[in-house]
């Protein structure tokens, strides 16, 4: 006979794996797809410059971007490519973006596994924590990211394998006064690993710091002791600086340009405008609670409870050293940064887009909290929102990252928050563009273009960007609102032919990610 308990997490992995990366191969084309894979060729040119022995003279502007991810996803995505070559209902570039979808889901899938050992580590209940990351991976909000965010869903698995293995490096050290020096090096790459994939993955560090500050808490520390551990920071430090030149190409010829790349990317050149509450918060100029506005409409609203009951279950956590390292760690490093990021004002848009990587762990330190108040009856509270996930996985497929919490569907939705702000909808856009059976000589406005073109069953002679809209195209024209374009108005005689939507439960209204205008 077969231990449902035992066996259930696993045929549920397999089922939501077989379903998932179907599923991203199907989802549109995101707005920085086409940077990534700019970025990607640009480093490459990087390294036959450097063997050539010629030096780097670009002004490329995104040249500060990691390309970490890449290195795994470039050779699985050439065999996806291969195998789907066939494929007529998208475009040889088109081809290349979706490709790369799988891949991030599997990361995603990774990400699962590493919430699964910290909960556990925790929580000391395998059947709670198996329930746990069966919430974690069907919440809405990050599992529509996993279908196609190049960027944050690849960053926020590795985080999470950071967060995980320091936390247990420190607290083997706690017990055995001994750190493995083969565990460091592994921590160290995966650390550079993190960074590669995007610069700001140094705010590592931070949460390193509070790690230690809390091991060191429990200790008492002798003269041989810190001469131990100032040995093993020295190793880790010199390992991580030389994995982080390895694996950023732009570091090989100089690698002082981390200095620069780290001052850039704390002071994004792009003065992005999120709609957040009805009010356009620019990035440059970013109000104060930008990011509690986001977090607060965004988490799950059994999440938000939990952490609101931290303070009543702290005692019951905190039941052993080993609990206060890791509880410790996810609890106070999502305070820190995000205080850390208000405090100097660093830009920030896409709503919670680029701090993607703390939701995990508010999602962990919450589950926490309410296990260790509630006991069995967190069982219940955790099935009814799988199966409340579910179906809203399903009601909103492939918009799941526009998901707002229930609590939040009070408000107007398509007017006071920002939604399709990555051109998801492109897609589905250009299906309807399809079915009208165009003219070749029609002109199509659509910006970005990768996010709609590739779809397109034939090619049209005339292709603008939503800045180019002049007196001059000729009448009709067909224009595409995806993305932040859905708040520009053109001027002349237009008319909606084509609305793309998604719904909530609970929700009267439709949300909004795109539409199809006819312009006369």
């Amino acid at each position: 006979m077969f231990n449902f308990k035992k066996n259930y997490f696993y045929y549920f992995l397999s089922i939501f794996l077989f379903i998932g990366l179907i599923a991203s191969f199907k989802t549109g084309i995101s707005h920085d797809e086409w940077h990534e894979q700019k970025n990607w060729e640009f480093n490459k040119q990087l390294v036959n410059n450097f063997i050539k022995g010629e030096k780097e003279n670009s002004n490329f502007l995104d040249k500060y971007y990691g390309v970490g991810f890449q290195y795994i996803s470039q050779p699985l995505q050439s065999l996806i490519i291969s195998i789907n070559k066939n494929n007529t209902n998208i475009s040889k570039d088109g081809l290349q973006y979706i490709s790369k979808h799988p891949i991030i889901f599997i990361f995603y899938i990774i990400s699962g596994l590493f919430f699964y050992k910290f909960l556990n580590s925790i929580t000391k209940n395998k059947n709670f924590s198996y329930l746990g990351t069966i919430f974690y991976l069907l919440y809405p909000y990050l599992l529509g990211h996993s279908l196609f965010n190049p960027k944050d869903i690849p960053f926020l698995t590795t985080w999470l394998a950071c967060t995980y293995y320091s936390c247990r490096l420190l607290s083997s050290y706690l017990f055995k006064k001994e750190v493995s020096t083969k565990k460091l090096a592994i921590l160290s790459l995966i650390t550079a690993f993190l960074i590669s994939i995007r610069i700001s993955g140094i705010l590592i560090f931070l949460q390193y710091f509070v790690t230690f500050l809390i091991m060191a808490s429990l200790v008492k520390f002798s003269s041989k002791d810190f001469f131990y551990i100032s040995k093993k920071f020295l190793i880790f430090i010199i390992t991580n600086v030389v994995f982080i030149i390895i694996l950023y190409p732009i570091f090989w010829s100089n690698p002082l340009e981390l200095i620069n790349a780290i001052n850039f990317m704390s002071s994004h050149h792009n003065d992005v405008s999120t709609l957040t509450l009805g009010k356009g918060m620019k990035s440059k100029n970013l109000d104060s609670m930008y990011l509690p506005i986001w977090f607060l409409f965004k988490l799950p609203i059994i999440v938000l409870i939990g952490l609101l009951l931290i303070p009543l279950s702290e005692k019951k956590i905190f039941i052993n050293d080993k609990n206060k390292i890791f509880f410790g760690t996810i609890l106070a490093s999502p305070l820190l940064i995000t205080f850390l990021l208000i405090f100097k004002g660093v830009p920030l848009y896409d709503e919670l887009r680029q701090v993607l990587f703390l939701v995990p762990l508010l999602v962990l330190a919450s589950l926490t909290s309410l296990y260790y108040l509630l006991k069995d009856k967190s069982y219940l509270f955790l099935i009814f929102f799988i199966i409340f996930f579910t179906i809203e996985n399903l009601r909103m497929y492939p918009y799941q990252y526009t998901w707002f919490n229930l609590p939040s569907r009070v408000v107007d939705l398509s007017k006071n928050f920002e939604l399709d702000y990555w051109g998801v909808s492109g897609k589905n856009i250009a299906k309807k563009i399809n079915q009208l059976k165009l003219n070749k000589s029609t002109c199509i406005v659509v910006s970005p273009i990768h996010s709609t073109k590739p779809f397109l069953n034939k090619s049209f002679d005339c292709f603008k960007s939503w800045s180019e809209i002049n007196t001059e195209i000729k009448r009709p024209f067909y224009a595409v609102q995806i993305g932040r374009n859905l708040r520009n108005s053109i001027g002349y005689k237009c008319e909606v032919i084509h609305q793309e939507n998604t719904e909530l439960i609970f929700y009267k209204k439709k949300l909004i990610v795109g539409n199809l205008i006819k312009c006369i």
